[in-house]
């Protein structure tokens, strides 16, 4: 625009870019071209993403060890130094193995829930303790 300095103009862009770096500085090392802070960024949201539907997923601060752990680590330190094929792979894998569980978990649950209800009565949590070898304490 006539009468704006030339950084005044760029101002947005310049702030956009600076934002960017800085939200995927966590990942690790800087990117090198605007082509990688996107697609740095990108593996950053999907996989948080991923984590905020399963937090039992994220690593930092983990009581219980979670076989996709390592998955995670490996996604977020292969986006971090540019391996982007490999992180694609790791992301891929939590997603499918997330699916994966949550449908062995939803049939498990429907075969309990004898009544529908998408409950478990006293009678229905009695049964699932006993097929998995539980006490009726456990109920």
């Amino acid at each position: 625009k006539p009468g704006k300095p030339a950084s005044a103009q760029n101002a947005p862009q310049i702030a956009a870019q600076v934002h960017a770096q800085a939200f995927v500085s966590k990942l690790g090392k800087g990117p090198s071209s605007p082509s990688d802070i996107v697609t740095q960024a990108r593996f950053a949201l999907e996989l948080e993403q991923v984590i905020k539907d399963h937090p039992y997923l994220e690593p930092k601060g983990a009581t219980v060890d979670h076989p996709l752990h390592a998955y995670v680590t490996g996604c977020r330190e292969s986006a971090a130094n540019r391996q982007f094929r490999k992180a694609q792979d790791f992301l891929h894998h939590i997603r499918v193995s997330v699916s994966s569980d949550v449908r062995q978990i939803h049939e498990a649950f429907r075969r309990f829930d004898t009544d529908g209800s998408g409950f478990l009565d006293n009678s229905e949590m009695r049964h699932m303790c006993a097929y998995l070898g539980w006490g009726t304490e456990e109920a």
